[in-house]
């Protein structure tokens, strides 16, 4: 068993947007196929540039806070208590932050896939929720 308390855990910053600071909790190869599992904040007013994963899954769980999440050019309005699940190879940024937004977010590696090695896109292995009205 391992505890993990995040007043021990240093703010770092976020590779693709310096100014966005995380604590990784658990880092890339302590657990196979778990990619930092993070707590980050990002102000209101702050943005989350376009990037990609392409052979991870990362999963945000939205705790608090209220913004715009762009996946492959589809907006999302994030809401507090929402899970979204960006699959590999899908373009995602947060280009907009009304309120405050804190997430926990990790990323899974996409079986048969080493970091670093593309892929195609991946169709989509989970149902879409936002389209049976989320239940």
């Amino acid at each position: 068993m391992k505890i993990i308390n995040l007043k021990d855990i240093p703010l770092v910053t976020v590779s693709h947007d310096p100014q966005i600071l995380k604590q990784v909790m658990i880092n890339t190869g302590v657990i196979p196929g778990l990619t930092k599992f993070s707590k980050a904040v990002v102000r209101a007013g702050q943005s989350v540039s376009p990037h990609t994963h392409d052979s991870m899954y990362e999963i945000l769980f939205f705790l608090t806070g209220r913004g715009e999440l762009l996946v492959d050019g589809k907006k999302v309005e994030i809401l507090s208590d929402q899970c979204i699940v960006i699959e590999p190879g899908e373009v995602h940024s947060i280009p907009k932050v009304l309120d405050d937004i804190e997430l926990v977010y990790f990323g899974i590696e996409k079986l048969g896939m080493r970091r670093g090695q593309s892929i195609p896109h991946a169709k989509s292995l989970l149902p879409d929720f936002t389209e049976s009205g989320g239940s």
